[in-house]
């Protein structure tokens, strides 16, 4: 109820406002992304880079999430951190489908979010506001990371 509400949000934090190129197979596209194209709609924003060992494992994990919850309103952004293009492709490659990727080269957005361990993910509610997160990945954790979206997404 409205109590509860309260409660909670206190603990929600704006998620600072970001504008990045969306990744294509040729590069970074011409096209921008930007965090208020995305409000009214759950964001997962993960950063990642290539050379980040447990990065490999955690896109499979969210092509999935996002075929699972497209429906459900949910967008999975993958901010790539690396500053070359050619790593971040050959990394891209490996997988036969992937989520959207965006390009921070400068890692200007990370910095915004703070974000210290790779990858690091923010669950971000329609509000624009930052309701959960979750550093490191490994595959054991993955079904209790899905819990964790699944109860904000839904309690919703």
């Amino acid at each position: 109820g409205w109590a509860h509400s309260q409660a909670v949000a206190p603990t929600w934090l704006p998620a600072p406002a970001w504008s990045l190129p969306v990744w294509t197979a040729q590069g970074a596209a011409a096209r921008q992304l930007s965090s208020r194209e995305l409000l009214g709609q759950w964001v997962y924003l993960d950063f990642w880079a290539s050379w980040c060992g447990p990065c490999k494992q955690s896109f499979p994990w969210m092509a999935q999430l996002q075929n699972q919850w497209r429906e459900h309103k949910l967008q999975v952004v993958a901010v790539g951190l690396d500053k070359q293009a050619q790593p971040m492709e050959r990394f891209l490659q490996q997988f036969q489908e992937h989520v959207l990727v965006v390009w921070d080269p400068a890692a200007d957005t990370a910095k915004r979010f703070e974000v210290q361990a790779m990858p690091s993910s923010f669950l971000i509610n329609p509000a624009g506001q930052i309701v959960w997160r979750h550093r490191g990945f490994q595959a054991a954790d993955s079904a209790a990371m899905l819990q964790a979206i699944r109860s904000h997404m839904l309690r919703s």
